[in-house]
C-alpha cells in the first residue's frame, strides 16, 4: 500500500476517452505565477501539481494493461476498491448510480483521476528478473472506508497529532515530509494479472493468471493450525482473526 503510484488523468467526452495525461510535480519558482497548492515546511515555497501529455513508459503499460485507457475499465477499477456494500442493497444502487452519472451527464470534456500502481508493476518486473523461481505471499488492504469520488484510489493520508490519528483527507501535498502513511489500496485482481504479465514479459512464459487470492478469514482459516485459532478466540466465541481485518487480503502463489 506505500508502494508508488502515477496518476493518470482520463480526458473524456460523454462516449468516448479523449485524451490520457501523467500528472507531475513541480515547485512554485520553476513556473513563473504558477498556483500554490501548499507549501513547503522546509522552504516556505509552494508545490503543485500538472498534467501533460502521457509519455512515462511503465504508467502507459499499466494504464492499457488494467484498461485504464477506457471508460469500462476506468469504472470497473473503481468499483474493485470500493467498500463494499451488500449489507445495504439500496446504498449500493445510488453509489453505482452516482458514479455513472459522473460518465453520462458530466459536461461536454470532463476528467477522472486515477492513481496507478505503477510501483508494484515495476517491483514484479524487477522480481522476476532477479528470482525467477519466487514464491509470493502478499497481505495488503483491498479497501479503505472512504467515499468514491472524482479520483479514483485515492491514497489515505494519515499522521499522529499528540498521540491521535489526525486524516489529511487525501492531501499529500499538505503534509510535511515524513510525517504521514500514505496509503493506496491494492486491487488484488490487478495484482495477480500484473504478475502473470511480468512473468510472460521477463521469463518468456504463456501468459497466465496464477496463485490463490484470499481474504484474510480465509486465509486464517485454511493456514492456521486448529490450536492457533482457539488461543485467539475469546469467551465469548469473538475471534479477532477471523472477525477483524474486513479489508484486507492475501495473494499467494505455489
Amino acid at each position: 500500500d506505500n508502494l508508488q503510484h502515477d496518476k493518470l488523468r482520463v480526458r473524456f467526452t460523454r462516449s468516448d476517452i479523449e485524451s490520457l495525461e501523467e500528472a507531475f510535480v513541480y515547485h512554485d519558482s520553476e513556473i513563473e505565477g504558477a498556483s500554490a497548492t501548499s507549501v513547503d515546511p522546509m522552504t516556505t515555497k509552494a508545490w503543485d501539481e500538472g498534467f501533460r501529455k502521457l509519455t512515462d513508459p511503465a504508467l502507459t503499460t499499466v494504464a492499457s494493461m488494467l484498461r485504464l485507457d477506457t471508460l469500462d475499465g476506468v469504472e470497473d477499477y473503481d468499483t474493485s476498491l470500493s467498500t463494499p456494500t451488500s449489507e445495504n442493497g439500496l446504498l449500493s444502487e445510488l453509489q453505482g448510480t452516482l458514479s455513472s452519472a459522473m460518465f453520462s451527464t458530466s459536461p461536454t470534456t470532463s476528467t477522472r483521476d486515477v492513481f496507478v500502481p505503477t510501483g508494484s508493476w515495476l517491483l514484479l518486473l524487477h522480481l522476476c528478473r532477479r528470482f525467477p523461481e519466487h514464491q509470493l505471499t502478499i497481505a495488503d488492504y483491498h479497501f479503505f472506508l472512504q467515499e468514491r469520488g472524482k479520483e479514483v484510489n485515492r491514497p489515505v493520508v494519515q499522521s499522529q497529532v499528540d498521540g491521535k490519528p489526525f486524516n489529511w483527507s487525501g492531501n499529500y501535498f499538505a503534509v510535511p515530509p515524513g510525517k504521514a502513511d500514505i496509503m493506496f489500496a491494492t486491487n488484488f485482481e490487478a495484482l495477480q494479472f500484473m504478475h502473470g504479465a511480468a512473468e510472460a514479459a521477463v521469463l518468456g512464459k504463456p501468459f497466465t493468471t496464477r496463485g490463490q487470492l484470499m481474504h484474510t478469514k480465509e486465509f486464517v482459516t485454511e493456514f492456521a493450525a486448529t490450536e492457533e485459532l482457539a488461543a485467539t478466540r475469546c469467551k465469548d466465541g469473538y475471534n479477532p482473526l477471523l472477525s477483524d481485518f474486513a479489508n484486507t487480503s492475501f495473494y499467494i502463489t505455489p
